[in-house]
């Protein structure tokens, strides 16, 4: 069935997914499957992917956006703009001007205050959601907005 639509991939990207991964790797094929495999072509990237294990979906999700992207770009320069876009572009590379050494400068205070041991640190904040999470959840918290009021009390 692929070799009957393969017109219409022509010039795409292509990626063929074998699922099932967790069931039978590609490694197991028999000998005419394999072959039917290669008659796919060099130009169809091939991955494997199990949902059901989670291995290689990320895979899958990686070469299809670099294939997308590269495919993007390629056509943006292509396009009648793609020789201004490049004009435009510049990057700078750093070149080093002598041979000193310029490591980066953390303050000392800094430095001591990572080294204090856990019990002589400042208290980190509470957070309005941590207040809510302590008190039981959204059902169960009230939000009280009186306690940022800035009026004055008169007597």
């Amino acid at each position: 069935m692929f070799h009957n639509i393969s017109p219409l991939f022509t010039g795409k990207p292509l990626v063929v997914v074998f699922s099932k991964l967790d069931l039978k790797r590609i490694d197991q094929l028999t000998a005419q499957q394999q072959a039917l495999l290669d008659s796919l072509g060099s130009s169809v990237v091939k991955v494997a992917a199990s949902t059901h294990t989670d291995e290689g979906v990320s895979q899958v999700k990686q070469v299809a956006c670099d294939m997308l992207l590269e495919q993007r770009v390629e056509a943006k320069l292509r396009g009648s703009k793609g020789s201004d876009v490049l004009q435009r572009v510049h990057v700078a590379v750093p070149v080093p001007r002598d041979n000193q050494e310029r490591p980066s400068y953390v303050p000392e205070s800094v430095l001591q205050q990572k080294n204090q041991p856990a019990d002589m640190q400042p208290p980190k904040r509470i957070t309005m959601k941590q207040r809510e999470d302590m008190a039981g959840g959204p059902t169960e918290f009230y939000f009280d907005l009186r306690g940022k009021f800035s009026l004055l009390l008169l007597d």
